[in-house]
Order: structure tokens, then sequence, then C-alpha cells
């Protein structure tokens, strides 16, 4: 499956600052140091960015536009590191399983980077609401 989605730099940005606190940075589990990007396949046009040192996990909406749902782990202070250097008011980052990587395009610039094993990041559970 190819997750693909576009959503606003600077968004992405000031969530993916407060998830990369959370993610371990200290663990066995290398899929516990990133973030898991989860593309959701609602016409609500949400992602979820989730980050857990196993002690607190975190769960953060962002708006964006689903091309392909799908979910990935990616290194979280590297990806902050990415999208902190993007040059465009918009991001799309898209899966390419065959490469186990996902491709970060804006404005012109292109990364890739490779991802973690999204199974061995733990189920954060679902919130409840009233």
């Amino acid at each position: 499956m190819t997750m693909q989605l576009s959503l606003s730099t600077q968004v992405l940005l000031n969530e993916l600052q407060t998830a990369a606190r959370v993610a371990s940075t200290r663990s066995a589990v290398q899929a516990l140091s990133g973030i898991q990007l989860h593309a959701g396949d609602g016409a609500a046009g949400t992602a979820e960015l989730r980050a857990t040192d196993m002690e607190m996990g975190l769960r953060l909406a962002v708006e964006a536009t689903v091309g392909q749902p799908g979910e990935v782990v990616l290194p979280a202070r590297l990806l902050l590191d990415v999208i902190r250097s993007l040059p465009g008011p918009t991001v799309n980052i898209a899966l390419r399983a065959a490469e186990q990587d996902v491709e970060i395009t804006s404005a012109g610039a292109t990364f890739h980077l490779r991802t973690l094993r999204n199974e061995d990041f733990p189920h954060l559970p679902t919130p409840f609401t009233d």
C-alpha cells in the first residue's frame, strides 16, 4: 500500500515539535525513536502523529489532504529537521513501500527518509469521548 498525503508545512512542523519530545531517545526498540504518521481514509481529511516512550503516548490530529490512506514510522529527529528545512508552504509525503522509504517534497525540494518497522510501534489506545 502506498500512503500519500499533503498538508501545511507550518502546521506539520508545529505538531512535530511536540511529538518529537515524546518519542523515546534511548530505547532498544528502534521504532520508539520514531513518530508514526497515520493517514486516515475518512472524509474528514485528517492525519495523526503518534509518539510514545512506553510511559507516555501522544496522538496529534493534523488537517491533511489524504490521497491514499496508510501509516508509516519515521525517525522523529530526522523528520523534524527535514520539515524545518522545507522551502514551501505545503508538504507532500508519499510512502514508497518497495524502497522502504518516504518521499517528502515541497517547492522543488525532495527528501527520502528510510522508514522504521511499523510492526514494532506499539498500539496506542483509542481515546474515548463523551
